[in-house]
């Protein structure tokens, strides 16, 4: 398998042929052989938690609104899953692999565990956030619970133009502010660095690099000291390492 050393992490559900964050995506990428399944969560205007991206979404009627301006009840009519239906799917699946919760808001962390413990997942699920007072807030009331961070790979910026990498990772990770299992990294314009990835590894976390290339481009990643990739084409990826025959194609069913 040419890149079977690298976890496989189905980036928002996607790659099965199901719309993002469905719950037709999360069942298929439930019964494929990736490692993690990913879903992004953002809160209604009744508190309500939803598996949504972007901030906003399209109604019936084709207009786009404010995924934090809408109740629960209108983004379900619109096809929006919501956190808890979500977490019920995964449930129901014995073999699930392992469920990442990319938090896209800040302020409902607390309510956020009491849901996740209600299905006994606080101590399970990976907990990944932009956002770093989410990630200090669940480290605080939840010791238990495993952390993650996603940041654009930095560019030294003059008058606005990118000229080089930054020398050093964030500082928050380089810190470790929080004990943080992994990061996610973004590269922009330029290719991922092995040097910047060592200096990652040396604070103790293992690196994931989000992409959206093909399954070629994935093949010097493992010798980088990457440990795996969030992509949009997870069943393609399975079947270039070898982890799924064609015919077996969620596609094609």
């Amino acid at each position: 398998m040419p890149i079977g050393s690298l976890n496989i992490v189905a980036h928002r559900c996607l790659g099965f042929g199901a719309p993002e964050n469905s719950a037709q995506a999360l069942r298929c990428a439930i019964q494929s052989t990736v490692d993690v399944v990913e879903l992004d969560v953002r809160t209604a205007s009744d508190g309500e938690f939803v598996v949504c991206h972007d901030p906003w979404f399209r109604g019936k009627d084709g207009r786009v609104f404010l995924v934090s301006r809408a109740t629960s009840t209108e983004l379900q009519e619109s096809g929006i899953l919501t956190l808890k239906a979500a977490l019920s799917i995964y449930r129901s699946n014995p073999a699930s692999p392992r469920l990442a919760i990319d938090v896209k808001v800040f302020g409902s962390e607390s309510k956020l565990l009491l849901l996740l413990r209600s299905f006994g997942l606080a101590d399970k699920v990976l907990i990944i956030s932009w956002d770093e007072r989410v990630l200090l807030r669940i480290s605080r009331l939840a010791p238990e619970t495993k952390l993650s961070h996603s940041f654009f790979q930095y560019l030294r910026l003059w008058r606005g133009f990118p000229v080089g990498f930054s020398s050093r990772p964030p500082k928050f990770v380089c810190d470790r502010l929080v004990p943080l299992e992994s990061v996610n990294v973004v590269p922009r314009l330029l290719p991922l660095r092995h040097k910047f990835v060592k200096q990652l590894r040396e604070t103790g976390v293992k690196v994931n690099v989000v992409s959206s290339g093909p399954p070629k481009e994935y093949l010097e990643l493992p010798k980088q000291g990457v440990s795996g990739i969030f992509t949009k084409a997870a069943e393609r990826v399975l079947i270039y390492s070898g982890l799924r025959q064609p015919e077996t194609s969620f596609n094609q069913r």
